[in-house]
């Protein structure tokens, strides 16, 4: 492997325990990364070092991290990897720009909670449990369901 600044040998020696914004890290460390190693060794070297992090951490998480990072990787002297001046890029938006023409209109005509809660075809006035109602709309056909604690998860 590639000798690596020392900064980077620190931020790599260093990430954080589960809960401790190990995806940001991930993010960030694969945006410095990027600027000395190819795609396929960042992810191995990031899965290496969030090992022993106190959670399994997805391939995919870090596939994504090391993807999502490339727009806005560091590269020293704004040169990329093969040499050829890298132009910056601004972040394109993922979601479409607001239409305000028809937000107006739907905040001037359309639904509020309580047209909504009218709308339904389940009862809330009652104070019995809907669960089983609701659960048989969300997944018609009886699928089978993992359903739990969250709190169990984190261990």
């Amino acid at each position: 492997m590639k000798e690596l600044p020392q900064f980077l040998n620190l931020m790599l020696a260093n990430p954080p325990s589960a809960g401790k914004g190990v995806h940001s890290w991930l993010f960030c460390t694969a945006r410095q990364l990027h600027a000395h190693l190819p795609a396929g060794q960042i992810v191995a070297v990031l899965e290496n070092h969030v090992a022993g992090c106190g959670r399994t951490v997805p391939l995919t998480e870090i596939v994504n991290a090391v993807q999502n990072s490339l727009p806005c990787a560091w590269s020293p002297n704004a040169k990329s990897l093969n040499g050829k001046a890298k132009t910056p890029t601004v972040p394109q938006s993922k979601w479409p720009a607001i239409n305000q023409t028809a937000r107006t209109t739907i905040l001037q005509n359309g639904c509020n909670l309580t047209k909504l809660v009218g709308m339904s075809k389940i009862s809330f006035a009652e104070n019995t449990p809907q669960t089983e109602d609701i659960i048989d709309r969300l997944f018609p056909g009886n699928p089978l369901l993992c359903c739990g604690n969250p709190s169990c998860f984190l261990m």
